[in-house]
């Protein structure tokens, strides 16, 4: 909740696209560093809370880029897409993520991978994304 007031305030001042792709592409590097450098619990609790704190807006930032970058007549169509997308998503990843984990047999491997090419996907979906210019 505290991620998702403070990222929202930031991109209504910067942009929407703009903060989004600042949490995709380094986020995908965070998760590389998290799973790979920290091995305590303490210090993984720490990481993925404050990894937590950046990603739990995407959702409802999507939801508002979708309708900021629609026409006034298209903002409800944009919304159900997006929120769509995103339980399509909800189902997809889970399935992919037990194949590539039962392929490789180790689940944090299989973390440091899917984890930060799902952000770079999603970094790069909303890279193609128009947003309407601030007024």
């Amino acid at each position: 909740m505290v991620g998702s007031v403070v990222v929202g305030l930031v991109s209504d001042r910067l942009g929407r696209r703009r903060v989004m792709l600042w949490i995709a592409f380094p986020g995908a590097l965070a998760v590389i560093g998290i799973y790979t450098l920290l091995h305590s619990l303490a210090a993984l609790t720490v990481g993925f809370a404050l990894l937590g704190l950046l990603r739990s807006p995407i959702p409802s930032q999507v939801v508002a880029l979708g309708q900021d970058s629609a026409e006034g007549h298209a903002t409800a169509t944009a919304s159900g897409l997006v929120v769509a997308a995103y339980y399509a998503a909800a189902v997809v990843v889970p399935l992919v993520t037990g194949a590539v984990i039962a392929s490789l047999r180790d689940g944090v491997r299989a973390m440091v991978i899917v984890v930060p090419v799902s952000l770079i996907v999603y970094g790069a979906l909303i890279a193609t994304v128009r947003e309407k210019a601030r007024r």
